[in-house]
């Protein structure tokens, strides 16, 4: 019987400083890598934790698509520059980050660096 209740106080403390949560995005991570679709998912469909895993899947799986799509804006190629052959969710994040690049903060900020170089040849 105690060996139950040390059991729980060990499993409390980990949920409470982070190491399932962290346990189950190392295998969302892993399954990534492993080249593993959604479909991975070890847990029970609607749970917490396949809900953690999926979002962390997604993330990890389109972050290179994102920085490829910030590269491309940044370079000032349009976004129908996006690669042929992406599936949806993929070609999705790519989109997302020439846009995150291309109309947001890095758009103002390049903006301004062009009005600034124009009315400072003015001025000269």
């Amino acid at each position: 019987m105690a060996d139950k209740a040390s059991t729980g106080r060990e499993m409390t403390r980990g949920i409470e400083s982070g190491e399932y949560w962290d346990a189950i995005e190392g295998e969302a991570v892993l399954a990534v890598e492993q080249g593993m679709d959604a479909n991975a998912c070890p847990y029970f469909a609607g749970s917490d934790e396949a809900t953690h895993w999926l979002f962390t899947f997604e993330n990890f799986r389109d972050q290179p698509y994102i920085e490829d799509g910030k590269r491309a804006a940044r370079a000032d190629l349009p976004i129908t520059a996006c690669p042929s052959g992406l599936e949806s969710p993929l070609r999705e994040a790519w989109e997302q980050g020439w846009r995150i690049t291309n109309e947001g903060e890095f758009r103002r900020l390049k903006d301004l660096e062009i009005e600034f170089r124009v009315t400072g040849a003015i001025r000269k």
